[in-house]
């Protein structure tokens, strides 16, 4: 069994500063996390919806960084990602946008460190 989860998020001071938010892959033998931010988020969301069926994604407000606001999102995030990995072959997708691989009948989860053409979307957008 494999929990996704998004603790927390924080925020990064950059020339144009923004939040991460932190997704937890763990299975039995294995813990990752990983930052993403918003906009890698919505890249995913986008592509992915034109293949699968997608529940509702979390909208963003322009310049909001009220924690109250920031909680939501990050809770909203977090049931996108778990309700995507339910979603047959959803799983895949999610785990390929964290930069990891499952296999399932081993149970197993890898990291990947090779950009798949579809990763080349967010390329650009998950860099922190």
């Amino acid at each position: 069994m494999i929990e996704i989860t998004i603790p927390n998020y924080r925020l990064v001071q950059d020339v144009k500063p923004h939040y991460v938010y932190t997704i937890r892959v763990l299975s039995v033998d294995y813990q990752e996390s990983v930052e993403r931010r918003y906009s890698a988020f919505h890249a995913f969301h986008r592509e992915l919806r034109k293949t699968i069926s997608t529940p509702p994604f979390p909208s963003k407000r322009i310049r909001c960084s009220q924690p109250k606001v920031l909680e939501q999102r990050r809770a909203g995030l977090e049931r996108y990602l778990q309700t995507v990995f339910k979603i047959e072959d959803g799983y895949k997708q999610v785990m390929e946008f964290l930069g990891l691989k499952y296999q399932p009948r081993l149970g197993q989860i890898f990291k990947c460190s090779i950009f798949s053409e579809r990763k080349s979307v967010w390329k650009d957008t998950q860099q922190i």
